[in-house]
């Protein structure tokens, strides 16, 4: 991952660069929440939200994100992570509960 960091580091501004430690914070903070969301990182005034898809062992980690306007983004948010998580509920791998 750190490589990647400096790769992506390296065609940004020095005013957007990322450190490794507030990576990992947001990071930490996407999983925890099961989203991710930005302002304005790739294009001005428009973001992102986005859930993880679920993908087999064999295959890259993917997400599906809706992007927008930030203000609408910001109004339709709660709307539009319910849309994501319903999309993808019918690929959820169902475990069974173990049993002792």
């Amino acid at each position: 991952m750190q490589q990647l960091l400096w790769r992506i580091n390296a065609e940004e501004e020095p005013d957007r660069r990322l450190q490794v430690g507030d990576l990992l914070k947001e990071l930490d903070l996407i999983r925890r929440e099961g989203y991710a969301y930005t302002e304005g990182m790739v294009t001005p005034h428009t973001g992102v939200i986005a859930v993880e898809m679920p993908t087999p062992p064999s295959q890259p980690p993917m997400a599906l994100g809706i992007g927008g306007p930030i203000d609408i983004l910001r109004q339709e948010k709660d709307r539009y992570l319910e849309l994501l998580r319903h999309a993808l509920q019918p690929y959820q791998v169902r475990r069974s509960p173990v049993r002792l």
